[in-house]
């Protein structure tokens, strides 16, 4: 209760941001059919403008989408601040739409080059910077004191400029059952002594050879979209590559192809040649049902792990493969579109 009080408050704070931001947004329109994830929006000669905010008597008609379609949790506390935001006032009124995650980001791609975005539309941070580079979203006038008081992963910058706010964070890592790892001798590992490579290889190894599971361990395969670059380039960093040069953003070389990289791609198609992981598992039950004896996801999986486990939960660093250990963090936002 506390936690969703919590929530509730922040939510609160940061729609009286996005609703400064808010004045030319649309009523809410059915959203357009997902374009194919490998291909762009179909480009319009002229996109057509997005009408103004719809008047309902003194009330203006403020459209927010969401990703969060058939995630009951996040639906209600979403409702929920938007019901507490209409009651708090008689100016606006927020009307929420929400769709299923897997389109969504194409959704609002193709809406965005039609011009039929809504005012508030929710993002994933990772994704923040391309869609505030493609124009999509505005920058935010974010008072300071409030920005100071808001930790890095509940802001979306691109050019050290805000153009996202969220409520909550998450974080990767790994779950695993302490009887599992006291079982087999495995050391548990902490936050300032990680497992290294060596001994994460041995890990799987040993559990494997086990017989117990079907597999050593579950990293979500199955998902798609933004997941792969969000769960598995931390390993990429953590082997010392990376995605992009960082000192210029302007190039991959070297680091996206180098050395290091290609040392990460082959440690991790491995993981699947040596039935370490399940290329292809049909849902993200493997662990929670005691086929896979380790688990690296988000935090989101959290009372689900307690629910199952009890006291035999382990939530545990990622592992440090040479160069620090890496995670994924920040959560959904909010952002007004341009």
């Amino acid at each position: 209760m506390r936690h969703r009080l919590f929530s509730l408050i922040a939510l609160m704070l940061i729609a009286s941001v996005l609703l400064a931001a808010c004045g030319g947004a649309a009523e809410p329109t059915a959203a357009p059919a997902a374009v194919e994830p490998t291909a762009a929006p179909e480009a319009v000669a002229e996109p057509t403008a997005a009408p103004a905010p719809a008047a309902s008597g003194s009330m203006t008609k403020l459209g927010l989408w969401t990703h969060s379609a058939g995630n009951e949790g996040e639906m209600e506390v979403i409702t929920k601040m938007a019901d507490d935001f209409n009651a708090s006032q008689d100016q606006f009124e927020v009307v929420i739409e929400a769709f299923p995650q897997a389109s969504y980001n194409d959704s609002v791609a193709a809406a965005s080059v039609a011009g039929s975005l809504p005012c508030i539309i929710d993002l994933d941070q990772p994704t923040v910077p391309n869609f505030a580079w493609s124009g999509y979203v505005q920058e935010l006038p974010v008072p300071a004191d409030m920005l100071a008081g808001i930790n890095t992963g509940g802001v979306g910058l691109y050019n050290d400029k805000v153009y996202s706010m969220g409520q909550f964070d998450v974080a990767l890592l790994n779950y695993a059952r302490k009887s599992v790892l006291e079982k087999y001798d495995i050391r548990i590992p902490t936050l300032d002594e990680p497992w290294t490579l060596d001994e994460f290889n041995t890990i799987l190894k040993t559990l494997k050879d086990s017989g117990e599971f079907d597999y050593a361990m579950d990293v979500n395969a199955e998902w798609t979209g933004e997941w792969w670059p969000y769960a598995y380039s931390p390993m990429l960093q953590s082997f010392g590559g990376d995605l992009i040069d960082r000192a210029t953003f302007t190039t991959a070389e070297g680091v996206l192809n180098g050395p290091e990289a290609q040392a990460w791609g082959e440690w991790f198609q491995g993981l699947f040649a040596d039935g370490y992981v399940n290329p292809a598992p049909a849902d993200d039950q493997c662990f929670l049902q005691g086929h896979c004896a380790l688990w690296y996801t988000g935090s989101w999986s959290a009372n689900d792990v307690v629910a199952a486990l009890g006291d035999d939960a382990l939530f545990l660093p990622a592992v440090d493969f040479g160069n620090g250990p890496k995670i994924g963090g920040g959560s959904w936002q909010w952002g007004i579109s341009t």
